[in-house]
């Protein structure tokens, strides 16, 4: 059964708690003990940084869940075994379309795609959430990604009103996109409900 797509502008929200207690538990499949819970962390998009790779270790430290790994870019048998079994993906933050040739080229896409399929928990924070929209965009030039969420996303770009977003849009007419403000998520769910996270995105 497929879960819900969390889609954060920055990695605000990993660490953001609720009444209930952190957001991130959300993240988590029902029936199954935090310790027995598989995280996988995709760095293509920032180089593998494990600066990064630490900050995701540690949201999901603070819900239980303690078998983390950064998937490498050139990743090793075991890598892909584990990237298999996760029961939550992340896609992380930096440049959009060096991680999504990356994923392309090492066929982590195509796994990814499949877990997604299978019921594991995708995320994205900055260029991984564009990644799991219908398309990216390089110097205005525009290209297809994972397309798990039937629109268009653009992250922490309010300060320029959304320029690109519009733009992009306004050639693209019918599409419904949204423009993520920092600090700020969407979910997508199953049944193509989207629900806004902590303060509103803008809709166009």
């Amino acid at each position: 059964m497929k879960r819900p797509i969390y889609l954060f502008s920055d990695s605000q929200l990993l660490f953001w708690k609720e009444e209930a207690g952190y957001f991130t538990e959300r993240f988590l499949p029902q029936g199954k003990h935090t310790t027995a819970i598989k995280a996988a962390y995709i760095g293509a998009s920032n180089g593998d940084n494990p600066d990064y790779f630490e900050i995701f270790r540690q949201a999901m430290q603070q819900i239980g869940v303690t078998t983390c790994l950064l998937i490498s870019s050139r990743p090793a048998i075991q890598d892909l075994e584990f990237l298999k079994m996760a029961d939550i993906i992340l896609l992380a933050g930096g440049d959009v379309k060096l991680g999504w040739d990356v994923m392309l080229r090492n066929g982590v896409a195509e796994l990814i795609r499949n877990q997604y399929e299978r019921g594991t928990t995708m995320v994205g924070i900055s260029a991984g959430t564009i990644q799991l929209s219908l398309m990216g965009f390089d110097s205005n030039k525009q290209f297809d990604t994972f397309q798990l969420v039937p629109f268009i996303i653009d992250v922490h770009d309010e300060a320029n009103d959304w320029g690109r977003l519009s733009q992009i849009v306004t050639h693209n007419p019918g599409i419904k996109a949204y423009g993520i403000p920092f600090g700020a998520g969407l979910i997508y769910h199953p049944d193509g409900h989207v629900e806004m996270v902590r303060q509103p995105s803008m809709e166009f």
